[in-house]
């Protein structure tokens, strides 16, 4: 089964999220932040150069697994994602381009041109765990995509919902009610592709006011894993992200 992208450019809802309680691993980074803070506030040459590359890589990858025990990166439903654990990050939208290249050159141990450029190192990973900290908190799990208002006159409720479980190999499921014409049977350039588990056909009346009465709209209410392609996955799995 396929079905239209559109969707995917109706507003997001988080309709449902996972709450996690260790606050020991949010605060733990920041913690080694400190001490790395001190090293730079005790030096003023290079001596300490190395000492502090090391921490802030400790800092770094301390996140990164934590990141990962949550959400399970290896496991994207991508083709195309990357395989270093930063660009990871870039690739579904959590950091920007230019932190992720920062970030990547403290793990690699690429020294800032003058000693002054150890503190702006230092902000930027402390901006990285900071953006990262509410992915720790809360894992979403349900995502609605309500049809907006005002898109043509009637008041269809056509509504999307997609359900993703990180830990449960990221298979999104899909359920939801779309008019006939944005699901089909055969394949279609550049629509979604879902491995159909239920379909069922439903009349829903038209509400404007200038339909006749009875006038229905033939729709379809289906449920099924999303397959593809990447381009899509990845948009999804962007909007999965923002939304923390």
């Amino acid at each position: 089964m396929w079905i239209t992208p559109d969707f995917l450019k109706w507003p997001a809802e988080l309709k449902r999220s996972k709450t996690h309680s260790d606050k020991r691993t949010v605060r733990h980074p920041y913690q080694i932040m400190h001490y790395a803070e001190q090293l730079l506030e005790e030096c003023d040459t290079g001596s300490a150069d190395d000492e502090i590359m090391a921490t802030l890589r400790r800092v770094i990858d301390n996140r990164l697994r934590a990141l990962d025990e949550i959400y399970a990166f290896d496991a994207l439903p991508v083709q195309d994602k990357p395989d270093d654990p930063v660009e990871r990050l870039e690739y579904v939208g959590v950091i920007k381009s230019f932190l992720c290249r920062t970030l990547i050159d403290i793990r690699h141990g690429v020294a800032p041109p003058t000693f002054a450029g150890y503190e702006t190192y230092l902000e930027f990973v402390w901006c990285f765990i900071r953006v990262t900290d509410g992915l720790l908190v809360k894992t979403p799990t349900v995502i609605g995509f309500p049809r907006p208002a005002g898109l043509d006159v009637t008041l269809v409720p056509y509504e999307i919902a997609v359900t993703v479980d990180p830990r449960d190999g990221w298979s999104p499921k899909i359920r939801g009610l779309l008019d006939s014409s944005m699901i089909s049977s055969e394949p279609m350039a550049h629509w979604i592709k879902v491995k159909q588990e239920t379909i069922e056909e439903k009349d829903i009346p038209k509400y404007a006011s200038t339909t006749m009465e009875g006038d229905t709209y033939h729709s379809l209410y289906f449920e099924g894993i999303i397959r593809g392609p990447d381009v899509h996955l990845r948009r999804l799995l962007k909007i999965y992200f923002s939304l923390v």
